[in-house]
């Protein structure tokens, strides 16, 4: 009797260390999703930074799910923790659900639209399931090691990007070791805009909004330890200083609406305890002297809202000086708040956009992430003016207008709901009298962080790393606010009693505990098999632009054959194939060409087949079938067709009736080229090609004045310094001129 009460007293205490040994796991998966997730980019994929933090952030979700299963396998209890948040959570999940549903496009709607991949269905469900793994494994004396990894994470990636604006990049280096900048093309220089792992400035400083008041309430308040505040000073001060070079105005303006918060809590408890909340004297100086390296900061080196002490100094002496005088480097004009027509005219246009996709879909919107589907059959004329009127939007560049289009007034219903719960949550935390000092000042950074990455939402879009640290955000408030804490702490370290006197494992325990690693195994394949799909499709783009086509088809098959739903790999093929076609024309091999125009045919037939949504993979066909017509004339009436269906999802595209006036020209209908050429102007009067081809047929027909008319305009309003449009007015002058004469 004593032997099998040794035994079955072993055999719980393997089971208790099992237990133990996966939640210790599950907490360094977690601190390994908090650090690393800022940094994750690749070279050899086709989007180089979003595409491999989504993808990182789906293995570590599979990995942690899979640990949290096997633990509530080993003792025999789901570890689920209840959370004031869960109505709100299950509600907006429950709406994406539906909205994905009832999507006009199924599979954008799950996982995500290509190139950003964060936002589908699929990636909402990893951050919820991140979010209850957290509450239900974290108790709140570990808070402390999370902050400390998330401060040096946040500490490092700013450190990394900082340099770039001296023209100095650790990822160029990494690339081919060169540190300067010059690995970056001109339009997208980290010189003029840093961006660090993250790839674009408005994305960077949305992480850093979010992370800098956060650090401030740990630099500022009494209870963490010397070595914790430490680092969150120095959180705080490198964090604002990448934000300043990030020139993000967004950015900005969410860090103002964090001091906004923050200062109002303090300002609130302060008058309201008649002392400070969680000051002491010391903390107050430390208070000062940080805020004082910001302003300082913000002086030396400028905002997106002020200039710098040199600039302001250099114009005061220099009042008519050029950009040379005031020591300014000329900015690249693709960025969305840099060069080009003004970014809040921009918003503006889109937003208006965005409202008439909710009109025609109000409920459930048009299907998660499928703005850059519906928004083209509602976009205004007005998009055509801008400088990037021939840009295809794929998001509303405000996150809760995005939501309103796509999954209707119940999704983006649900997600304001559910931002109001998380701060309704930490409110209660922050002024709770019974709430210790340091997790008021926690729970009023989080509050700010909230209400930062919500700012900067508002004038653009969330990313992948800004999404992760909103739903861990939450759960640190559910914790702050739980009174489970003393549960949690023993449901992490309770030994499993024994079912049986040999072997405290049941039958279906191990069965259980198989299953799952089976499947999380499965998910972990599924997701590195996406990723190398891509990497082979980004490296068949690569072998096709250096002109090695044979071997750029090969690549471009394995990633189809490795991912068979997504329709942009077979459009890349589509529009490959027809190059190869060209170049078989061109080399005589008629016959081979014959072949390669009906594969091209047929990948691009699939893409629309398998979105029939995308207006690019109409634009590319056409191209495609432009490109293959030397082949077989026929080719352009199918190109007409192609461009009359586009025309159905983007009604307002004047590439479209330009493009058609291009085909019936080359097909001999003058009238019906004509009036496509007139109809392309007056949905875009700035078009230069298509107001010179107009003035050419004006020239061709004598219509001199008509000619000149139009040739004026381009050189008035569009291009005043074009030589070759200027000759072409001469020429309509001097025609014009002659006939006269002759009269």
């Amino acid at each position: 009797m004593a032997h099998h009460s040794t035994a079955a007293l072993t055999s719980a205490t393997n089971s208790s260390r099992l237990s133990i040994w996966l939640h210790r796991s599950t907490l360094w998966l977690f601190h390994s999703l908090l650090f690393v997730t800022p940094f994750l980019f690749t070279f050899v994929t086709d989007e180089l930074f979003e595409f491999n933090k989504m993808i990182f952030v789906y293995g570590m979700t599979a990995l942690i799910a899979g640990t949290w299963v096997l633990r509530s396998i080993v003792e025999k209890r789901l570890l689920f923790q209840t959370t004031p948040l869960d109505w709100a959570i299950f509600a907006f999940f429950g709406s994406q659900l539906l909205a994905t549903i009832l999507s006009i496009h199924l599979h954008t709607s799950i996982f995500g639209y290509y190139s950003r991949f964060h936002g589908g269905l699929l990636s909402t469900l990893s951050y919820i399931v991140l979010f209850y793994v957290f509450v239900s494994s974290v108790t709140k004396k570990q808070l402390t090691g999370f902050l400390l990894t998330l401060l040096l994470s946040a500490s490092l990636a700013s450190l990394y990007a900082i340099p770039e604006h001296f023209r100095i990049s650790p990822s160029c280096w990494l690339l081919d070791y060169n540190l300067t900048t010059n690995c970056w093309s001109e339009n997208t220089n980290p010189k003029y805009r840093i961006f660090g792992t993250f790839g674009q400035p408005n994305w960077l400083a949305a992480y850093l909004s979010m992370i800098a008041p956060v650090a401030l309430v740990i630099a500022v308040s009494k209870k963490w330890s010397v070595a914790l505040r430490s680092i969150a000073v120095v959180a705080v001060l490198t964090a604002w200083i990448a934000l300043l070079f990030t020139k993000s105005r967004s950015g900005m303006l969410g860090f103002g609406s964090a001091l906004l918060v923050l200062s109002s809590g303090v300002t609130w408890l302060w008058l309201k305890e008649k002392k400070p909340p969680f000051f002491s004297n010391f903390s107050l100086k430390i208070t000062a002297l940080v805020l004082s390296a910001v302003v300082l900061a913000a002086l030396f080196f400028g905002t997106p809202f002020s200039p710098s002490i040199s600039d302001f100094l250099s114009r005061t002496t220099n009042p008519d000086g050029d950009l040379a005088a005031s020591n300014q480097v000329p900015q690249p004009l693709n960025r969305l708040e840099v060069g080009g027509t003004d970014s809040g005219e921009i918003r503006r246009i889109v937003w208006q956009g965005a409202f008439d996709v909710w009109r025609r879909y109000p409920v459930f919107g048009s299907g998660v992430e499928t703005f850059a589907y519906s928004y083209y059959l509602d976009r205004p004329t007005a998009h055509n003016l801008v400088s990037e009127w021939d840009f295809l939007y794929n998001k509303a560049h405000n996150e809760f207008l995005n939501f309103l289009a796509t999954t209707g007034v119940v999704g983006a219903g649900t997600y304001v709901a559910m931002l109001g719960m998380m701060g309704w949550v930490g409110v209660r935390v922050a002024m709770s009298a019974r709430s210790a000092p340091a997790d008021r000042a926690l729970s009023l950074g989080l509050l700010a962080g909230i209400a930062a990455l919500s700012t900067t939402n508002f004038f653009g879009f969330s990313t992948v790393t800004v999404s992760v640290l909103l739903f861990l955000f939450a759960a640190w408030l559910v914790i702050l606010a739980s009174d489970q804490d003393t549960v949690l702490k023993q449901a992490a370290q309770t030994p499993v009693k024994s079912t049986s006197q040999r072997n405290s494992l049941a039958w279906w325990q191990k069965a259980g505990l198989l299953a799952t690693s089976l499947v999380t195994l499965f998910f972990l394949n599924q997701v590195h098999t996406y990723w190398q799909a891509d990497r082979l499709f980004a490296e068949g783009k690569k072998y096709i632009g250096a002109g090695y086509l044979a071997h750029g088809l090969q690549l471009l098959t394995t990633a189809v054959q490795r991912s068979p739903a997504e329709a942009v790999f077979y459009n890349e093929l589509g529009e490959a194939y027809a190059q190869a076609a060209l170049t078989e024309v061109q080399s005589g091999n008629a016959s081979t060409a014959a072949q390669l125009a009906e594969a091209s045919a047929i990948n691009h037939t699939t893409a629309i087949n398998l979105n029939a949504h995308h207006l690019n993979f109409y634009k590319a066909y056409t191209q495609s079938l432009i490109r293959m017509s030397p082949l077989e004339p026929k080719l352009l009436e199918e190109a007409r067709f192609v461009l009359e269906k586009a025309r159905t999802l983007a009604p307002t595209d004047p590439r479209l009736s330009y493009n058609l006036h291009l085909v019936e020209d080359s097909l001999g209908n003058s009238e019906k080229s004509l009036e496509y050429l007139q109809e392309t102007i007056e949905l875009k009067p700035n078009y230069a090609s298509a107001r010179v081809r107009l003035g050419k047929y004006f020239l061709e027909q004598q219509e001199y004045a008509s000619a000149s008319a139009e040739f004026s305009y381009i050189l008035t309003y569009i291009a005043p310094d074009d030589a070759s449009v200027q000759t072409l007015l001469e020429q309509a002058q001097a025609s014009s001129s002659a006939e006269s004469a002759k009269k």
